[in-house]
């Protein structure tokens, strides 16, 4: 008697069992950041700021980056002052921050004889779970480095709006959003765009650039504490979370244990789960940011630097396009429609060239700022 699955698997049977797992992962956004095992994807989640978004090419925030302009008189209550007047002018006070919508599409593959000597459910959701998981991974790659390969020698400004002078079709990246149009790196002035709009335009849309007090980092804990206060506009803007690699995060924790005071059981363990408290900020490591190169060395570009780079999450936010799902039916599935962020195209197909069938998926994202670039800011000349 043949056994199951054993003859070549009808394409019907393979859409079928694709429809149902990329559903299934789908409408797992968070399990699929974070089996992904990377740190900044998962640490948006768990702040709530990875937003399912209606579909659209683009999302815009407003950015309110001046008072008016209208002078402002004193006087008292019983005499207004001679020759006093109140303007009469207006100012541009509000603009809107634009960026663009990656999207991706990739193939699922399968072998034409699917050899599934199990089930072939648990098979397949495997095999979608790969797959978001991979793309995940290229989109925290072409955030954190401006490449989708992990390649922290060869970091990229990208900037998130089409017509920004570093604009990208993968989006903005880090090393964007600290120097893009900012003024900061020669070749970047701040006349250029980034999200299109300029610093010569918004002050506030300025991110901020520090030194480090000592190239082999002994100065971090006084350095970083001065950074983070200038940094501080208030509670939504300021920063939250410092990124580094881990050679910089284990100086750091060295210095942080030495000077401490605190109960010694409790210092030897500090920085060992990976993160270590400063101020109102959490300091923590980064695989993708452990690699010297000389684009973190804003004033110059010559000196091979490791990134040290402060964030504001509460205005960074990851939009993530809905996808509606297709394999729910009945009446409770038009009551309570289930969201994803898979679309797949209808059908299983022959690969041309080879016996592989395949089904193609796409998605729609991209991250965003609501507030402006000046609780965000980068610490040079640190070399180790």
């Amino acid at each position: 008697m043949a056994l199951p699955w054993a003859e070549a698997t009808p394409a019907s049977k393979v859409d079928t069992l694709a429809t149902t797992s990329i559903d299934g992962v789908s409408r797992n956004l968070t399990q699929v950041i974070n089996d992904g095992g990377e740190k900044l994807l998962q640490y948006l989640a768990e702040r709530g700021r990875i937003f399912v978004v209606p579909d659209s090419d683009r999302y815009s925030h407003p950015l309110l980056h001046a008072d008016g302009g209208s002078a402002t008189v004193a006087y008292r209550r019983d005499n207004f002052g001679a020759g006093e007047t109140l303007s009469a002018s207006s100012e541009e006070i509000l603009t809107q921050a634009k960026f663009d919508v990656v999207f991706r599409s990739r193939n699922l593959n399968f072998p034409q004889d699917m050899p599934l000597q199990g089930n072939p459910v648990s098979y397949m959701d495997a095999l979608v779970m790969s797959n978001a998981i991979g793309m995940f991974y290229e989109l925290e790659s072409n955030f954190v480095l401006g490449n989708a390969t992990a390649d922290g020698a060869n970091p990229a400004a990208r900037a998130p709006y089409e017509s920004d002078t570093d604009y990208d079709v993968n989006g903005m990246s880090l090393l964007g959003l600290l120097s893009s149009g900012a003024g900061l790196v020669t070749g970047r002035p701040n006349t250029e765009s980034f999200g299109g709009v300029t610093v010569s335009d918004a002050a506030k849309w300025a991110p901020q650039l520090f030194a480090a007090s000592a190239a082999n980092g002994s100065g971090l804990i006084e350095d970083t504490d001065d950074a983070l206060r200038q940094l501080w506009y208030g509670p939504q803007e300021s920063p939250d979370l410092i990124l580094t690699g881990l050679s910089v995060f284990n100086k750091l924790a060295d210095l942080v244990r030495d000077t401490a005071t605190h109960n010694a059981g409790m210092m030897a363990n500090l920085g060992k789960e990976g993160t270590i408290q400063m101020g109102t900020a959490t300091v923590d490591w980064h695989r993708m940011l452990d690699t010297k190169d000389a684009e973190w060395d804003f004033t110059a570009t010559t000196t091979a630097e490791y990134p040290y780079v402060f964030l504001n999450t509460k205005s960074l936010r990851l939009n993530v396009v809905a996808a509606g799902t297709i394999s729910d039916g009945g009446p409770e599935a038009q009551k309570n429609p289930q969201i994803g962020f898979l679309k797949q195209m209808p059908g299983v197909f022959p690969h041309p060239t080879t016996t592989n069938l395949f089904k193609r998926v796409s998605m729609g994202h991209g991250f965003s700022l609501e507030n402006g670039r000046r609780s965000f800011g980068h610490m040079e000349g640190i070399t180790l």
